[in-house]
């Protein structure tokens, strides 16, 4: 929501902003567990950098005010959209419940 409002702030003044919703992006070797550890819902909403790069400034190019590179993500984008969010929690919740340490801790 803050970056669709820069959006429109910023309209006429020669700067684009567009949203990137990538689902899951292998990184670094914690991420790529996580990923795994995740199933097919991990393995359908992976996409490599390269691609989700390619996408974001396809996005970028064409003044798009979100992109979600991917066909499963879109999916889960849009079904995000109309559930309710008690049932969003939950999906998420699922796909993280057995993550054991911060996204964010590089050991």
């Amino acid at each position: 929501s803050f970056f669709s409002a820069l959006r429109v702030e910023m309209k006429g003044k020669g700067v684009k902003v567009t949203v990137l919703m990538p689902g899951s992006v292998p990184t670094r070797q914690d991420v790529i567990e996580d990923i795994k550890r995740q199933g097919l819902k991990g393995r359908l909403s992976s996409k490599p950098k390269s691609f989700v790069v390619r996408k974001g400034l396809e996005a970028v190019s064409k003044n798009k005010r979100i992109e979600v590179p991917g066909l499963f993500n879109k999916l889960v984008y849009f079904a995000t959209r109309i559930a309710p969010t008690w049932a969003t929690s939950a999906f998420v919740e699922k796909g993280w419940k057995n993550k054991e340490k911060d996204a964010f801790c590089v050991k």
